[in-house]
């Protein structure tokens, strides 16, 4: 997983970049690296109009937000992603999301 792959670069001098700040709380994570990226991810229900409150904002919408399933129309702000999770989801309690961006 992509996680997986950031807790070895991590361990492992993580490149040119480090870690400057971490949470995680329950299915809720983000890392801030030392570029400004922001990486955070988490689940959230699959039925209804879900909003997903990003717990490290972005400096604006141009970020990418992947999220398992699918879904209609996506609104994306610094701070939260909306959108309808009834779109084709096929999952039966929660899907995946993680974004990235600065």
């Amino acid at each position: 997983t992509v996680k997986a792959v950031l807790n070895h670069l991590l361990q492992n001098g993580g490149g040119n970049y480090k870690v400057i700040e971490e949470w995680h709380e329950g299915t809720e994570w983000y890392r801030v690296w030392s570029s400004g990226l922001i990486e955070q991810a988490g689940t959230y229900p699959s039925a209804g109009t879900p909003k997903i409150s990003l717990r490290k904002p972005f400096s604006n919408v141009d970020y990418i937000i992947v999220m398992s399933g699918g879904c209609g129309s996506i609104k994306k702000e610094t701070t939260t992603v909306s959108f309808d999770a009834t779109f084709g989801m096929g999952i039966k309690t929660e899907g995946l999301w993680y974004a990235l961006g600065y």
